[in-house]
């Protein structure tokens, strides 16, 4: 690997939803250094109680810098999905476990 391409994996990150295919995973995590793991949108296909395999899945499969992302209805564009602040509170403790970095907005 070059230099230049060593630099540019540093500074890609591939955003995650929930639904990408295992093999989808393991080639897209292992040309980024940060995995953005959108909780919210994870929510929107899943169940909240498979949040948490889901990201040790993901840790797996690569040596990512994970960052667990749970948007606010109001900042998630058009089609939000909303989650009462009580309920993103108690999912923020649970990821702070998992990820590396939490990203609230």
């Amino acid at each position: 690997m070059s230099v230049n391409e060593m630099d540019l994996k540093n500074k890609i990150a591939v955003v995650l939803v929930g639904t990408e295919k295992d093999e989808e995973l393991i080639n897209v995590l292992k040309n980024v250094k940060y995995a953005e793991l959108r909780i919210d949108e994870f929510l929107r296909n899943f169940d909240e109680k498979e949040i948490v395999e889901w990201i040790k899945k993901i840790r797996r499969f690569g040596e990512n810098t994970l960052i667990g992302t749970l948007r606010w209805y109001k900042e998630g564009g058009d089609n939000s999905f909303y989650l009462p602040d009580k309920k993103r509170l108690e999912i923020f403790r649970i990821i702070s476990e998992y990820v590396d970095i939490i990203d609230i907005e």
